[in-house]
């Protein structure tokens, strides 16, 4: 059994009514039990530890680089052990290669045992998919939520930019009506300056008051009948 050969990637197969099969390597499940990080990817070497956690190299601490009793001890992130590792790859060990074979039956193996490990990373892996997933969703609803708020936002902004244009507009038309009203003013006061002006400087005749003339209290000459003179004065 080969482990996670680089030509495992994702297949394609065409089958005879012309659809297209996607084949996920069997390998899929085998990741990191801290960062996730896929073995298919070929970006990190994996280490099985002896606590049956899988690790990336990044993720172990690496106590001891040699060791005289057999493989390399760790530090299992996970449960804190101290541990024996294995790198995951074609040159493991055979009773701990055929954990990760993909149908142990064919082959007469513990079938119960590998099955287990099997599973147990694959829910593993499972539940992190589903967690990824939630957030995804969550995510996703937040930015449905924000794009409202954004709109909502960007209507208000609008609104008000419409007001703003009406109350410059009436600024405007109060600024002018008040100009219009000092003029109006300042024209008045000079045309009642100018009337009071000619009004001052114009002398009007006295009119001596009217008297009311009767007939008592006046002497009058006396009448005497008298023969006219002939004498002119």
């Amino acid at each position: 059994m080969a482990l996670a050969q680089p030509q495992q990637q994702k297949s394609t197969i065409k089958s005879s009514d012309s659809l297209t099969v996607t084949r996920t390597p069997y390998t899929h499940w085998i990741h990191c039990n801290r960062c996730y990080e896929q073995y298919i990817n070929k970006k990190r070497h994996f280490y099985l530890l002896a606590c049956d956690h899988m690790c990336c190299f990044e993720c172990v601490e690496n106590i001891s680089e040699t060791s005289i009793n057999g493989p390399q001890i760790f530090k299992c992130p996970l449960c804190s052990r101290q541990t024996r590792a294995c790198k995951l790859g074609n040159e493991m060990p055979p009773h701990l290669k055929e954990l990760f074979h993909p149908d142990p039956s064919l082959d007469g193996l513990n079938t119960y045992r590998i099955i287990a490990f099997q599973e147990k990373h694959q829910k593993r892996f499972m539940d992190y998919l589903d967690r990824q997933y939630n957030t995804m969703q969550d995510r996703k609803k937040e930015v449905i939520r924000i794009k409202e708020l954004a709109r909502k936002h960007y209507q208000q902004m609008g609104e008000l930019k419409t007001e703003r244009k009406h109350l410059e507009k009436r600024v405007i038309a109060i600024k002018q009506q008040r100009k219009e009203m000092e003029e109006n003013r300042k024209n008045k006061r000079c045309n009642s300056s100018e009337t009071s002006s000619h009004s001052s400087g114009a002398k009007m005749p006295k009119t001596p008051p009217s008297k009311n003339v009767t007939s008592e209290g006046i002497t009058s000459f006396s009448h005497h009948s008298s023969s006219s003179h002939s004498f002119m004065l």
